[in-house]
């Protein structure tokens, strides 16, 4: 990405992210993280919070499954 401090680039990058089927949750994770350490701003906060929940719920799905079988 040529601005990684770029509200509309991150925003930009999300939405395109979001269509490739390589892109893991891990991988936002991991871009979120860095992008929300550089700066200080809240969309980056919000997006690398909203990740973060969504890895967790992902984990206590695969663990109720888990118990099914």
């Amino acid at each position: 990405m040529e601005e990684p401090d770029n509200e509309k680039s991150i925003y930009l990058w999300l939405q395109a992210a979001c269509h490739y089927p390589n892109m893991t949750l891990d991988d936002a994770i991991e871009y979120l993280s860095a992008w929300s350490s550089r700066t200080n701003q809240v969309q980056a906060l919000y997006y690398h919070y909203v990740h973060m929940v969504l890895k967790e719920m992902e984990g206590i799905s695969l663990k109720k499954a888990g118990r099914r079988d």
